[in-house]
């Protein structure tokens, strides 16, 4: 736990921050709120673990490796595409 005054010099620091470069303690500030909740690619894994499971409960194994395979490559798909849409959105 930090003491008070740590507390006072740590929000100096903020507002410090904050004003010589908004554009930077922005980019924590979203990553913070966007930590909190479920992404969609994470909500897609758990969906396709419990597909996988299913298929593989009933016998089908070959069928609920294919599927992990497949839902697999499209999960990293899509999370490279939105890596590299963020990138540009910074640099712009």
């Amino acid at each position: 736990m930090f003491s008070d005054a740590e507390r006072g010099v740590l929000a100096e620091i903020e507002s410090a921050l904050r004003r010589d470069d908004a554009r930077f303690v922005a980019q924590f500030d979203e990553q913070r709120i966007g930590s909190r909740r479920w992404r969609p690619v994470e909500v897609t894994c758990m969906a396709a673990l419990l597909v996988a499971i299913v298929v593989c409960a009933s016998g089908g194994t070959a069928g609920a490796v294919a599927f992990l395979c497949l839902t697999s490559c499209a999960t990293i798909v899509v999370t490279l595409r939105r890596a590299m849409n963020r990138r540009t959105q910074r640099s712009e």
